[in-house]
């Protein structure tokens, strides 16, 4: 399995299991991933969340890999996509009301 998370169409992250994992047919589990974030994009994911009105656009795709007679497929199985909207603006300016 493999995923990669994208915000406003800024890749911020990919990930991949840590071990394999064989699930049973009709069947779920309980996997470990290892995810990599790029903190070199946060800042620009930040300023778009911001312009856009602290709304922003998150989608994970992810991906099952499996070895077919030495050959490796990559199969997309999932592409969610969710809006996320944050009130974090208004509540810094309600806090530095407070103490003036």
């Amino acid at each position: 399995m493999e995923f990669n998370v994208n915000i406003d169409n800024y890749p911020v992250a990919t990930g991949t299991l840590v071990e394999n994992t064989v699930l049973p047919a009709n069947g779920y589990g309980v996997v470990k991933v290892k995810t990599l974030l790029d903190t070199s994009v946060l800042p620009k994911v930040w300023a778009e969340h911001i312009k856009r009105g602290e709304e922003s656009d998150v989608s994970v795709v992810i991906y099952l890999k499996a070895n077919v007679l030495n050959k490796e497929f990559r199969i997309k199985v999932a592409d969610i996509e969710k809006k996320i909207k944050t009130n974090i603006i208004e509540q810094i300016n309600s806090m530095l009301e407070l103490k003036t």
